[in-house]
C-alpha cells in the first residue's frame, strides 16, 4: 500500500537510479519471475499465501505484478 506521495516518490527513485547495476539486477529478476500471474514469483506468492493462510486477491496479486513492472520496467 502506497500513498500517492510514495509512488511519486518511487518513480522519481527509478527514474534517477534506472542506470544502476543493482536496477538493472532487479529489473532482470521482476522481468524472470513476475512477467505475469503465472510467473515463478507469482506462484511462490500464492503458495506462501496459501502456507501461513493469508489471503491474496487476484485483483491485489495483479496491481503488485503491475508495480513492480512500473517500477522496474524491462529493459
Amino acid at each position: 500500500m502506497m500513498t500517492e506521495e510514495e509512488y511519486a516518490t518511487a518513480e522519481r527513485l527509478r527514474d534517477r537510479f534506472a542506470g544502476d547495476e543493482i536496477v538493472a539486477e532487479a529489473m532482470r529478476i521482476v522481468a524472470e519471475f513476475f512477467a505475469d500471474v503465472d510467473s515463478l514469483g507469482s506462484l511462490a506468492i500464492r503458495e506462501h499465501a496459501r502456507i501461513t493462510r493469508a489471503t491474496v486477491r487476484n485483483d491485489e496479486l495483479d496491481g503488485f505484478l503491475e508495480d513492480l513492472r512500473t517500477f522496474f520496467p524491462k529493459a
